[in-house]
């Protein structure tokens, strides 16, 4: 299954200027093919997982960003930080990704380590937390996608 990159969403409260932009040039546009034997994806952290394992967990999206995204210190409570498209009160789809071998996507500041999520947000839209406190949106595509 291969997902076309949407958009990227930073973290609004966050008081320093982040790596990334809103809909990053960097990042925009860009692939990322998950199948059984790996996960693979040319973007600035290169993606390239041999035989991922993958567990699941159903939690709201406000308590996955809460345990695995930073927080900045003396920050306002915010539900949405990264105005996700959805109601992040509700119960989704978790998928924890780690890899055999390499990697797929950064498994810091929290959370498992050597894991890193995939959140389910409907049939064909997920979203994966990425590197400086970034969520990537990705939507699904058919095998033949270019970036």
């Amino acid at each position: 299954m291969v997902h076309h990159l949407l958009g990227d969403l930073l973290d609004e409260t966050l008081t320093r200027t982040p790596h990334y932009n809103y809909n990053d040039a960097d990042l925009m546009g860009d692939l990322i093919s998950f199948r059984n034997e790996s996960v693979q994806a040319k973007m600035p952290e290169r993606v390239s997982c041999m035989n991922p394992v993958v567990s699941t967990e159903i939690m709201t999206m406000e308590a996955l960003v809460d345990r695995t995204m930073l927080r900045q210190q003396n920050a306002t409570s915010q539900k949405n930080r990264f105005a996700l498209p959805l109601d992040t009160s509700k119960n989704i789809e978790v998928l924890w990704i780690t890899c055999e071998k390499g990697h797929v996507g950064p498994d810091d500041p929290h959370g498992p380590e050597g894991y890193n999520w995939i959140a389910k947000l409907s049939k064909n839209r997920i979203a994966m937390r990425w590197y400086d406190n970034t969520v990537l949106l990705l939507d699904r595509k058919n095998r033949s996608a270019v970036p």
